[in-house]
């Protein structure tokens, strides 16, 4: 039997009514239909939804998932993802510009 991601596991449990309160990265992911990595640069921002530190294991709760929806869907949250994203665009540029000197 071949072996499914933590994602794939939580949308076959979803689609079979198994609902969780508590969603692991890669179940809030898949949910919010981003990738890991953008939720990684939202969460470098900043912007990401609350969560929940259980030791080394991190979850989301579905309300705060629900929260981070209507928050990341208001246009001065955009803004200040873009912003963060061309700061980020310029240090990167900078620092190959003095790597290259």
């Amino acid at each position: 039997m071949a072996s499914k991601t933590k994602a794939a596991n939580a949308a076959a449990a979803i689609a079979n009514g198994v609902a969780s309160t508590m969603l692991t990265i890669p179940e809030f992911c898949h949910g919010a239909k981003i990738s890991e990595g953008h939720f990684g640069l939202v969460r470098k921002a900043k912007l990401g939804p609350k969560e929940i530190r259980l030791g080394r294991a991190v979850r989301i709760t579905v309300e705060a998932a629900a929260e981070w929806q209507v928050m990341f869907s208001q246009q001065s949250t955009q803004d200040a993802f873009n912003k963060f994203l061309q700061e980020r665009k310029e240090q990167r540029e900078l620092r190959k510009r003095q790597q290259g000197s």
